[in-house]
Order: structure tokens, then C-alpha cells, then sequence
């Protein structure tokens, strides 16, 4: 067993996870991966994801950090960042900053969590291998431009909670055939679609 490699006991079962947080044997997520870039916020009561530097394609990030909840991923914490092919928004987010994924070019699957409430402007802007994304009911409000520019975006569920879709918020996305907005939503700007 490489010095990277460990192994969590599950039940009755093993996994052997790497530093990408995946398990080796059933490719499930198991725990954060080595690189993600945190630190405490200004009072100390929660932690923000400000970075990435690792070099896995699959990323998940931690819910805790220092035995403090992990709340925000920081403005453009991903930013240009052609590497990641995935990443997993534990349930302990609640907003994602604005520009955090943007110009992410290979970044096809997000998961996010059922703790965000508000996705900021240009989050995922210009992530043109994106090819679906579920926006959780606990979601509020999708910020201007959030998805600008996803051109592989076929498909888009918007939960039950969001009551505001910025202007160019799913603008350029040219795969897009049909999203279904629920009546929660109260405002939707220019160009959303």
C-alpha cells in the first residue's frame, strides 16, 4: 500500500481511498481530497474553501475544517482551473462565491449540496463540458450569469426554493432543451435563458 493510499472501515466492508477522496474498489466518495485550500473565517465560528492546488480531477470538498463548519467556497476559490472534471458540494455549504468555478473547462458533473442557498454571480460561468446540474430546494437565489456560457448544459432541474434567476443566468447554454421552473420563482432577469 503506497504512502497515499489508506484504508476506512465501513461497516463490514473496506475501502482503500486515495488522495483524490474516491474509493479505489467501489469509486465512491468517501472523504475530502488532499488539496482543497481552507481557512477560517474573520470570527473564527466557520471555514471557507479560498483555493485548490492538488492535482486530482475529482474533487470533494470537507464539510468540517479545524472542527469548524465549512460554510462558503470564497470568490473564484476554482477559478481557471482546467483540471477538475467533478466536484461534491458537501451539505454544509451554504453560498457559493461569485466566479468560484469560472473558466473551469473541464468540469463536467457538480453535486451540490442540500445546505446552499445562494449561488453567486458568474459561479459557473463559461464551463463549457458541464452537461447537468440539480439546483437543491434549499436553494434561493442563482445569481447573474451563474451558468453563462455552459454550452454541453442538456439538462437543468431548479428546486423548489429559488424565487430569483439573474439576468444570463443559462445564457449561451446551446444544449439546454428544457427547464422546468417551479412557482416559488418570483423573478427572472434579462437573457435568463
Amino acid at each position: 500500500m503506497s504512502s497515499n493510499t489508506f484504508v476506512v472501515g465501513v461497516a463490514n466492508d473496506k475501502h482503500k481511498v486515495n488522495p483524490t477522496g474516491y474509493c479505489t474498489i467501489c469509486n465512491q466518495p468517501i472523504t475530502s481530497t488532499e488539496g482543497v485550500v481552507y481557512d477560517l473565517s474573520g470570527d473564527g465560528t466557520y471555514a471557507e474553501v479560498i483555493g485548490y492546488n492538488g492535482s486530482a480531477t475529482r474533487v470533494i470538498i470537507a464539510d468540517t475544517y479545524k472542527d469548524k463548519p465549512v460554510k462558503t467556497i470564497y470568490k473564484e476559490a476554482f477559478r481557471d482551473n482546467d483540471n477538475i472534471t467533478g466536484v461534491t458540494i458537501p451539505d454544509s455549504i451554504t453560498s457559493i462565491g461569485n466566479d468560484a468555478f469560472y473558466h473551469c473547462e473541464s468540469l463536467t458533473s457538480v453535486t451540490i449540496g442540500n445546505g446552499v442557498t445562494s449561488i453567486g454571480s458568474d459561479a459557473f460561468n463559461y464551463c463549457p463540458s458541464l452537461t447537468g446540474v440539480t439546483i437543491p430546494d434549499s436553494v434561493t437565489s442563482i445569481g447573474s450569469s451563474a451558468f453563462y456560457a455552459c454550452y454541453s448544459l442538456a439538462s437543468v432541474t431548479i428546486g423548489n426554493g429559488v424565487t430569483s434567476i439573474g439576468y444570463s443566468a443559462f445564457n449561451d447554454c446551446d444544449s439546454l432543451t428544457s427547464v422546468t421552473i417551479p412557482d416559488s420563482v418570483t423573478s427572472i432577469g434579462d437573457s435568463a435563458f
